[in-house]
């Protein structure tokens, strides 16, 4: 019986996706020009791009207005005196790191967005990296240790896709700062339908925002079809993985490709956390969404992994086609060279490849209690290799 059930939900998220590549068929240039899951120079910057009033679109404060009209804590931000908004067309990297910076330095306002669509939260010493920018700019803005005033003039804003809270949330409940949590699939798509529907707007800019949309609306079914089959198959994982071997059947399915991309992105995330909480380690390079995606999606082979600092020792936490999940000292503080021996570095599981789903321990992953056990093992390995 739970064989049927899965393969009638197999089935109907098959037929979904397949009807989602259908409606995507027809030519985008936003999915021509970017990688649609690309948060920092897609996403964060389109969206900033719109909010300035000061973008050559030509439509002012528009946008940021109805931006701003969308969302109720938002709505006590003053638009009257000058707004400056950050990456914008000529400066297209975040300022202070920030994904989108929305300020009114005259009446020392601003809007915090952090654009989260996959990559895991960055936190220093148990401090959330939102609080961090909070903080930097409550100080610049020139509050000091005025926290109420600062709360009540700097929003932060979460974007996600699914509308899940940042890591250490309590953190934030210590402080008395609530965040506002958006996501794609809502504030962002009723925003954009609102600036289309606008008769101001000309029809070829109406044409780039309706183009837009639908890459938004492409990524967030994928991310949500993608968890639901990680789910499922999690879920069967044994009667999956004996399907797999038997006819290879679940690799085969389209979004198959997104749950070897989430369980990959679900390890490291649960990695780092495990090790700023358990080992009060300190990320110092996290892995990019662009290398997870090499990957899982292009069967990239080479090396990616993260640098932390554990005891004032610097390691890496390596996975590759060769060798599997391994750590090891890097050849100097700031290299990504990957000088493997007896001495410096250290097998893990030489069998988690994970740009091959294709074996059975890797496979495995996309239940989380087996990450668990691979991250506990990992762990483990570090204290023994760190104490030598």
């Amino acid at each position: 019986m739970s064989k049927n059930i899965f393969f009638e939900e197999l089935n109907k998220i098959n037929h979904e996706y397949a009807k989602e590549l259908k409606a995507h068929e027809n030519f985008n240039i936003v999915r021509a020009l970017h990688n649609i899951n690309d948060e920092r120079r897609l996403h964060s910057r389109f969206i900033a791009y719109l909010l300035s009033p000061k973008s050559k679109h030509g439509m002012k404060e528009l946008f940021l207005k109805k931006f701003i009209e969308l969302i109720p804590e938002l709505r006590d931000f003053d638009l009257e005196t000058e707004i400056y908004v950050f990456p914008n067309e000529i400066e297209k990297s975040e300022k202070n790191n920030i994904d989108i910076l929305i300020e009114n330095k005259i009446q020392n306002m601003a809007i915090i967005i952090e654009n989260k669509i996959y990559a895991g939260d960055s936190n220093h010493d148990g401090k959330p990296q939102m609080l961090i920018y909070f903080d930097r700019k409550k100080d610049e803005l020139g509050y000091k240790n005025q926290d109420q005033e600062a709360i009540k003039n700097i929003k932060l804003v979460y974007l996600t896709l699914d509308r899940h809270k940042p890591t250490l949330y309590e953190e934030f409940n210590k402080r008395n700062i609530v965040p506002t949590i958006i996501d794609y699939r809502n504030e962002i798509k009723h925003w954009l339908e609102e600036c289309i529907n606008n008769d101001l707007i000309n029809d070829f800019l109406k044409e780039i925002l309706r183009q837009y949309l639908n890459v938004t609306t492409q990524l967030t079914n994928d991310a949500l079809r993608a968890k639901e089959l990680q789910k499922l198959i999690s879920y069967y994982i044994d009667l999956a993985w004996n399907e797999e071997c038997e006819s290879k059947k679940i690799s085969k399915m389209g979004d198959f490709i997104h749950v070897k991309w989430h369980t990959v992105d679900d390890f490291w995330i649960e990695l780092i956390s495990d090790l700023e909480k358990e080992l009060k380690a300190i990320i110092i390079g996290r892995i990019t969404t662009d290398e997870i995606t090499k990957q899982t999606h292009k069967d990239n082979k080479k090396p990616y992994g993260i640098l932390i600092e554990i005891h004032e020792i610097q390691l890496y936490i390596m996975n590759d086609a060769k060798n599997g999940l391994t750590i090891g000292f890097p050849s100097s503080p700031v290299s990504r060279a990957y000088i493997k021996n007896n001495q410096n570095w250290c097998t893990i599981d030489n069998n988690i490849k994970f740009s091959d789903f294709s074996t059975e321990v890797t496979f495995r992953l996309i239940k989380k209690d087996n990450r668990e056990n691979l991250i506990k093992k990992t762990l483990k390995a570090i204290e023994i290799f760190t104490s030598k």
